[in-house]
């Protein structure tokens, strides 16, 4: 995917935005028993790269237009400890 005029991978988009602190405080709850906190990051990016269908049981590359997406990443943090559960 595209994002700032770059060919990124998700990993890359995350670790900026952890280096930048742009990760945004959403809401604090409850998840299997622990209070966690919710923190958000939302950017645009850009498919590009080519569909794949399965046509008779083969995979197919199908091109097209570029599409211009909103990436919304999230992650939880256990406020007790501060371990991240996901992203």
């Amino acid at each position: 995917m595209n994002w700032q005029a770059k060919e990124v991978s998700l990993d890359e988009i995350k670790k900026h935005a952890e280096s930048e602190n742009q990760f945004t405080f959403c809401r604090e709850f409850s998840h299997e028993g622990q209070k966690v906190l919710q923190y958000v990051y939302e950017t645009e990016v850009v498919l590009s790269r080519p569909a794949r269908r399965n046509v008779k049981n083969k995979r197919v590359s199908v091109s097209g237009e570029p599409l211009q997406l909103r990436l919304v990443m999230a992650k939880l943090i256990v406020k007790k400890t501060g371990e991240e559960l996901s992203y």
